[in-house]
C-alpha cells in the first residue's frame, strides 16, 4: 500500500465528545473504515494478489452479488465504493495492516442494527445473553452469575466465524511468538543500546535500527520495529509510526501488543473508528487478551456503545475466574461510572465470593464504595480483604483512610471496634512485608499531623525513619518537615529539609528544592525561595515542575509582569508542557491591561499547535470564552473545549468546577448537573487552583468538593445572573458571534451595578475580563494577595491538598 506524506501534520484536533464522529449510533458506516488510508488498494487488494474463483456463498450467509463499477460492497461496520468489481469478489480481503484474514470474518449484509462485535466472533453476543438477562443499561438485576462449567451456546441465525487460523503459515506464525533464550538476550542487549541512542533523533535511530535487524533472528523483528514506532509516535511522526505498526502487525499479527499500541496512537489521534477496528482485529488473533479486553470495553463506554462493551465481557463465560477477573472486575467499575451502582456491587460480590485471593479486587471495590459515601462497606470489604490476604499492603492503607474518615466525617461515622487506629497498625506492621513496614508508619505519622497530635506524629515518624531503607529516609525527613512547618517550627523544619536536600538521589532533587522554596515563601522569605528555584533551574533543568512552582510563586506574590515573562522563558526550555502554557494564558487573562482578552486567545490558540492533549490548556480556551466581560464570549465554543479537556486530563479538577458553571448559567436542569457530577465523581480529579480552593480537607471525595463547588457557584450567579444574562442576551442577538466591543461595555455597566454585593473594592471603571479569568471570583480575589491571607489560608494557597507520597 502507499504511505501517506510523513510531512502531513500529525497534530489533528480531535473529536469533542458528543460531535458526529463520537456517535453512539454504529452500523453502516459512510466512510471507509480506515480513514487515515487514501489508497482504496491497500484495503481491498492489489496487484500482486493471486486471482482465483470466488469461493462459493456459505448457506448460512446472505450471498453477494456482482457488484457493478460504482455500486458499494458493504461489511459489517464500514463501506467503500469499489473501482473494480473482480477486486471485491478475488482473492481475500485484507485488514487494515494488509494481512490476509479468512474470507468469512467480513459477513456482507447484516441487520443494521446487530451488534457490531460479531465482525470479530459471534461470540461476543451469545455468552452475554447467557450471563446477562438483557442488555439493558436501567436494569438494576441484569447481572446473574452462571456456572464456571462451560454451558451450551445459544443457536442464532448466524453462527460464528470460524476460530483463528490453523494453516501451517499461521501456525507457524504462533510459534514465533515463544522465542529462544539466544534471540531474547540479543533482543535486551539491543534494547540497552537503544536508550543510549534515543536523542540522536528518530532519522538516526531508525537507520542503525535497520541495521541491527540484521543480526537478529526474523521473531524478533517485529519486537525492533515495535520499538522504533514508539520513537517515531514520540517524535510526532505519526504516518512514519503508522506504517511501522501496520508492518508489526503483518510480522506477528498474533502479539497483542502490536495491536494494543497501534490502536491507543489512533485514539490519541482523536480517530476512534480506527481504533476501535484494530482492536477488533487483534481480538481476533488474541481471543479473551485481557489488554486489549480492557481497551476495547472502555472504549465502548466512550463511544456510548455501553451494551457493545457488556457483550465484551459476556464473551468471557467459559473462561475460569483466574483469567477474567481483572476484566469482569473492569465490567463493575463500567457499571458504577454510567450509575448502575447495584449492578456494580453485584458484580463484585460475585468477584469476592468467587476469587477472594485477588487483593486488588477488594481494593477496587472498597473504593468505589468510599466514592459513593457508603463508609461501613468499604470498611467491611476491606476488613473481609485484610482476613483473606493480609500480606496486600495497599488494603491495609486504605483501611486506614476510611478509619480516619470515619472519624473526621460525623455523618459517615460508623460504630465498630476494628475503628481503633493503633490497633489497626499494630496488626499491620505484623501481617504486612518489612519493605512496608516505614510506609505504614509514615502514614499514620501524616494521620497524627492532620488531627494536630504533633507529639505522637514526630515519635511515628521516628519509627518509620528506623524502618525505612537509607535510600529512602530522605522521604521521611520531607514528611517531617512539612508537619514542622506546619506547627510553625520553621528551624526545625529548615534542618530536616537541609538533611532531606543531602540524602535525596539526584533525580529526586527537584522535589525537595521545591519543599524548600514553599517553606520560605510561607515565612514570608520572597527573595531566599527566588534563589533556590533559581537553582533549582539550573541544576534540575530537565523538570518542568521547577518551572511551574517558580510561575505560581510570583502568581501567589502578586507579581503578574514577573510570573509572565518568567512563563515565556519556561516554555522556551519545556515547550511541550501542558500545565505552563496554561499559565501563561492564566496570567495574561489577569492581567487588568489587557481589556480584550486578545492575548491569552493568541497564546491558546498557539498552546493547542504545541500541546493539543492538554486538559489544562483546553480548560483555559473555555475560561475564555466564558468570561461575560469579554468580547470573546462564546458559551458554545466554550462547551466543546471543556469536553476536550475532561476528555484529555479528567484528573484536573478546575474543568469540571468550569463546566459547572457553564451549565448553571445556561440554566441546567438537575439531570443536566447529575450528569456531571457522575463525570466528577469517574475521573476522581486531584489537582487544580479552583479544585484545591473548594476542598477544605485532604480526605474529602471528589462528590463532596463538587458539591461544595456547586453551593459557591450557586451563591455568586445569584448575584452575577444578570451580569451572564445580559452577555448571553447579546450572544444570541448576534446568532451565536461574538461581542462587539461596545456590547461588551454593555455588559460591564451591569457587572458594575452588583460589583459591590460581591465585596469588590477595585475600581471597575475600566473594561477588564480578569475578574472571571476563573469561574470563581472567590478565587480571583485572594490568588494575587496571599500577603493578606490567614496563615492557614495561605498554606492551603501553596500546598493545595496535596500530601508526601511515601
Amino acid at each position: 500500500s502507499s504511505s501517506s506524506s510523513s510531512s502531513a501534520s500529525s497534530r489533528v484536533l480531535p473529536t469533542p465528545l458528543g460531535s458526529p464522529s463520537s456517535s453512539s449510533s454504529y452500523g453502516i458506516s459512510t466512510n471507509m473504515f480506515y480513514e487515515l488510508d487514501d489508497d482504496i488498494e491497500s484495503i481491498i487488494g492489489s496487484s500482486n494478489m493471486v486471482t482465483q474463483p470466488p469461493p462459493p456463498p456459505p448457506v448460512h450467509h446472505r450471498s453477494i452479488s456482482s457488484p457493478g463499477p460504482g455500486n458499494r460492497v458493504k461489511s459489517l461496520s464500514f463501506d467503500y465504493t469499489i473501482q473494480s468489481p473482480a477486486k471485491a469478489l478475488h482473492g481475500p480481503v485484507r485488514d487494515v495492516s494488509g494481512f490476509p484474514l479468512p474470507q468469512d470474518i467480513f459477513v456482507p449484509d447484516y441487520q443494521s442494527d446487530y451488534p457490531p462485535y460479531c465482525m470479530v466472533a459471534d461470540q461476543y453476543r451469545n455468552p452475554y445473553l447467557l450471563r446477562y438477562e438483557a442488555p439493558n443499561a436501567t436494569a438494576s438485576n441484569w447481572f446473574h452469575p452462571v456456572s464456571t462449567q462451560p454451558s451450551t451456546p445459544q443457536k442464532t441465525a448466524i453462527p460464528p466465524p470460524p476460530p483463528p487460523h490453523r494453516s501451517g503459515f499461521f501456525a507457524h506464525k504462533k510459534e514465533e511468538l515463544n522465542e529462544s533464550p539466544v534471540s531474547k538476550t540479543k533482543f535486551k542487549e539491543m534494547s540497552k543500546l537503544l536508550k543510549e541512542r534515543e536523542r540522536d533523533g528518530y532519522e538516526d535511530v531508525k537507520d542503525w535500527l535497520f541495521e541491527c535487524l540484521q543480526e537478529l533472528p526474523s521473531k524478533a523483528h517485529w519486537r525492533v520495529l515495535l520499538e522504533l514506532a514508539d520513537i517515531a509516535k514520540r517524535d510526532n511522526h505519526i504516518n512514519e509510526a503508522r506504517e511501522l505498526f501496520r508492518e508489526i502487525n503483518k510480522l506477528q499479527p498474533y502479539a497483542s501488543l502490536g495491536w494494543l499500541e497501534h490502536a491507543k496512537m489512533e485514539e490519541e489521534c482523536g480517530h476512534l473508528k480506527s481504533c476501535r477496528r484494530l482492536l477488533l482485529t487483534g481480538l481476533h488473533y488474541c481471543p479473551h487478551n485481557e489488554s486489549l479486553l480492557i481497551k476495547a470495553i472502555k472504549l465502548e463506554e466512550r463511544m456510548g456503545n455501553v451494551d457493545e462493551a457488556r457483550g465484551l465481557l459476556g464473551s468471557l463465560k467459559d473462561l475460569p475466574l483466574e483469567r477474567s477477573w481483572r476484566i469482569l472486575m473492569e465490567g463493575a467499575l463500567l457499571e458504577a461510572r454510567i450509575g448502575n451502582i447495584e449492578v456494580a456491587r453485584k458484580v463484585f460480590k460475585y468477584l469476592i465470593k468467587n476469587t477472594p485471593w485477588y487483593g486488588p479486587i477488594y481494593l477496587e471495590a472498597c473504593k468505589f464504595e468510599e466514592r459513593w459515601g457508603t463508609l461501613r462497606r468499604a470498611f467491611d470489604i476491606c476488613q473481609e480483604g485484610l482476613q483473606n490476604n493480609p500480606r496486600y499492603g495497599p488494603l491495609w492503607f486504605a483501611a486506614m483512610k476510611i478509619c480516619e474518615k470515619a472519624k473526621h466525617d460525623k455523618a459517615a461515622s460508623f460504630d465498630s471496634p476494628s475503628l481503633d487506629m493503633d490497633d489497626l497498625v499494630d496488626r499491620a506492621v505484623k501481617s504486612i512485608s518489612k519493605e512496608l513496614i516505614w510506609k505504614v508508619y509514615f502514614e499514620f505519622a501524616q494521620i497524627a499531623d492532620r488531627e494536630n497530635d504533633l507529639s505522637k506524629s514526630r515519635k511515628l515518624f521516628a519509627q518509620s525513619a528506623l524502618h525505612c531503607p537509607a535510600n529512602l529516609q530522605w522521604k521521611v525527613w520531607l514528611g517531617g518537615a512539612r508537619t514542622e512547618l506546619k506547627a510553625n517550627q520553621l528551624d526545625v523544619a529548615r534542618e530536616l529539609l537541609n538533611r532531606a536536600n543531602q540524602e535525596v538521589p539526584v533525580k529526586q532533587k527537584f522535589l525537595v528544592l521545591i519543599e524548600i522554596a514553599r517553606m520560605e515563601e510561607l515565612g514570608s522569605n520572597l527573595n531566599q525561595a527566588r534563589e533556590v528555584l533559581q537553582k533549582a533551574r539550573k541544576e534540575t533543568k530537565h523538570e518542568w515542575k521547577v518551572f511551574l512552582e517558580s510561575v505560581l510563586m510570583e502568581m501567589r506574590s502578586g507579581h503578574i509582569s514577573s510570573a509572565t515573562a518568567l512563563a515565556a522563558d519556561s516554555l522556551q526550555v519545556h515547550t511541550g508542557t501542558g500545565r505552563l502554557w496554561a499559565a501563561l494564558i492564566q496570567l495574561q487573562q489577569a492581567d487588568r491591561l489587557v481589556t480584550d482578552g486578545g492575548r491569552g486567545l493568541e497564546s491558546f490558540m498557539e498552546a493547542i499547535q504545541e500541546v493539543p492533549k492538554s486538559g489544562e490548556v483546553w480548560c483555559e480556551g473555555a475560561r475564555i470564552r466564558l468570561n461575560p466581560l469579554s468580547p470573546k464570549f462564546n458559551p458554545l465554543t466554550a462547551r466543546r473545549f471543556l469536553e476536550f479537556a475532561i476528555q484529555f486530563t479528567p484528573q484536573y479538577g478546575d474543568s469540571f468546577v468550569e463546566y459547572l458553571r457553564l451549565e448553571m448559567m445556561m440554566g441546567a436542569s438537575d439531570a443536566d448537573i447529575k450528569r456531571i457530577e457522575q463525570l466528577c465523581i469517574n475521573a476522581d480529579p486531584n489537582y487544580g487552583t479552583v479544585w484545591f480552593h473548594c476542598k477544605q480537607h485532604p480526605l474529602e471525595t471528589a462528590r463532596e468538593v463538587f458539591q461544595r463547588a456547586h453551593e459557591l457557584l450557586k451563591a455568586e450567579l445569584s448575584v452575577l445572573r444578570t451580569v451572564y444574562e445580559k452577555a448571553i442576551q447579546i450572544y444570541n442577538g448576534n446568532h451565536n458571534s461574538v461581542q462587539t466591543l461596545s456590547q461588551a461595555k454593555q455588559v460591564h455597566k451591569v457587572f458594575k451595578q452588583v460589583a459591590a454585593e460581591l465585596d469588590i473594592d477595585d475600581e471597575v471603571d475600566t473594561i477588564s475580563p480578569n475578574y472571571f479569568w476563573t469561574g470563581l471570583l472567590c478565587v480571583n480575589k485572594t490568588l494575587f494577595k496571599s500577603r493578606e491571607l490567614h496563615i492557614q489560608d495561605l498554606w492551603r494557597l501553596i500546598f493545595g491538598s496535596d500530601q508526601i507520597v511515601p
